[in-house]
């Protein structure tokens, strides 16, 4: 267990922080672009986006998670996987290329058919990299992904922006994605030692089916019903007003999956090997989700309460109207890592089923925002999309209490308070505090509220206060540890 542990801590350092690297430079790429490209322009890749997202779930088709999963997989199993992800990949960038225009009808903007047969080569070209990247999830080697994904970014990014100075418009952004693509595959076959065989066998690809296709058919509908606001927005709207959406919305994703894509990754495989010992499971997943609750409410409170100041600072005011927008979806993203790492332990212990069935309920959830919207508008939908996301997460809830034997009422203990002491720091700070000069409003309120936040929520929670001790007490000994032994070597 120990040294697991310790496998697994080293996995999510390496991820995190290069994680975190990435979404800064990320972040950098986004804000410059924002300031050189329009509302429309975001709004148009938006529009296209949607369609490429759906289609990259069949890139994998759940067989990466089904070899994760498993104990004992084959050499001849990653060929077959392999060969068959490039035919998928030829399959999809054809479909999307005699796609366009249909989409661009669906849309009525003939400007998103060179945008989308553009794009489309990105399948074709990531089919060579999934199995690479499968293999180094399964051996929890997230010190290599992390160092591609940053290069990756990096060189992508640099030529968006040069492009998007030079007056490409929404193309810069679709040189982006291809250049993304095109990179990371390239270093993946260079860093990697692992070639395909000349293999290929149905009967490799039969014995993961049974775990896959849950994943997959999860995955497809997940994917498909995550994107039917980008749709309507899209269709009933315009795509200036589908621009200040996914401004909004990719700000708040990026700040959601903070943490959540570090242990995400790193908790499913974690989990399959723990799965014979449920206590072990429960005893790690309490520790985990009281932290990562604690640290989503604290970025949505501090994010939501210096919205006004955060947007026209990053963007200008160009994208004012994203501000509202903004404020609506960081309210519920604090549920979203806890989410994730709920479905990261139902997957990990063999359950795919579980996470399917609950998928499937969260989306038929989720269609009611969607004509909500439709019927009276924007703000409707937000405020909607925030009441039906309580009623997803207990969804999530019902089958970790199955799968785990932890029940609803605790499961919602584990964060109750810290998210009681962010509404109370939020409505105060937000009422009594004002200035006109957003910088000096922005770094006020954002303080404030952070450092009182810390300080209220572990002096109230005892048991918070226990773990993040704890934690603190164990990496120091496995520092000092670590220390001593390469001091006697």
């Amino acid at each position: 267990m120990s040294k697991l542990r310790n496998k697994s801590l080293t996995a999510f350092i390496w991820d995190f922080f290069g994680n975190l690297s990435s979404r800064v430079v990320g972040f950098v790429i986004s804000i410059i672009l924002a300031r050189l490209l329009s509302p429309e322009e975001f709004g148009m890749i938006g529009m296209v986006m949607v369609f490429t997202a759906v289609a990259q779930v069949f890139m994998n088709m759940g067989f990466g998670a089904a070899i994760v999963q498993s104990k004992d997989v084959k050499e001849t199993t990653y060929s077959s996987v392999f060969w068959l992800n490039l035919m998928i990949g030829l399959v999809l960038t054809v479909g999307l290329f005699f796609a366009a225009r249909p989409i661009a009808l669906f849309y009525d903007n003939s400007a998103l058919i060179s945008i989308t047969q553009s794009i489309s080569i990105v399948f074709v070209i990531s089919s060579f990299g999934v199995m690479q990247k499968i293999r180094l999830v399964k051996e929890l080697n997230f010190k290599t992904q992390t160092i591609i994904s940053f290069i990756s970014l990096f060189i992508s990014g640099v030529l968006a922006i040069y492009l998007s100075y030079n007056g490409y418009g929404v193309f810069a952004l679709v040189y982006q994605r291809i250049s993304y693509t095109l990179v990371d595959v390239i270093c993946y076959w260079i860093i990697s030692s692992w070639r395909p065989s000349f293999y290929f066998r149905l009967n490799d690809i039969r014995l993961i089916w049974g775990y896959s296709s849950k994943q997959f058919l999860d995955s497809v509908i997940s994917t498909l019903y995550s994107k039917l606001d980008v749709i309507m927005i899209g269709k009933a709207f315009s795509s200036s007003v589908l621009g200040y959406y996914t401004r909004a919305f990719s700000l708040n994703n990026m700040i959601s999956q903070f943490t959540t894509t570090s242990l995400g990754k790193i908790f499913f495989p974690l989990m399959s090997q723990l799965q014979t010992d449920l206590d072990k499971v429960r005893n790690v997943y309490e520790r985990v989700i009281r932290i990562i609750g604690y640290i989503s409410i604290l970025l949505a409170g501090f994010f939501l309460i210096t919205a006004d100041d955060l947007i026209i600072i990053l963007f200008t005011d160009k994208w004012f109207e994203s501000i509202n927008m903004f404020k609506y979806l960081v309210s519920i993203s604090f549920f979203y890592p806890i989410s994730v790492i709920m479905l990261s332990v139902i997957s990990g212990l063999g359950y795919p089923g579980r996470v399917l069935i609950s998928g499937v309920y969260k989306n038929i959830i989720n269609i009611f925002p969607i004509i909500i919207g439709f019927l009276y508008g924007i703000e409707s939908f937000l405020i909607s999309r925030i009441l039906f996301g309580l009623c997803g997460f207990w969804v999530n809830c019902f089958y970790l209490r199955r799968t785990i034997q932890i029940p609803i009422k605790e499961q919602i203990e584990y964060f109750l308070k810290p998210m009681l002491v962010g509404i109370v720091l939020v409505f105060v700070i937000s009422s009594f505090i004002h200035n006109d000069n957003i910088y000096f409003s922005f770094f006020v309120r954002g303080i404030l509220f952070s450092v009182s936040f810390l300080v209220i929520s572990l002096i109230i929670d005892t048991k918070l206060r226990e773990v993040v001790v704890n934690e603190f007490n164990t990496m120091k000994v496995q520092f000092i540890s670590r220390n001593k032994n390469e001091n006697v070597d």
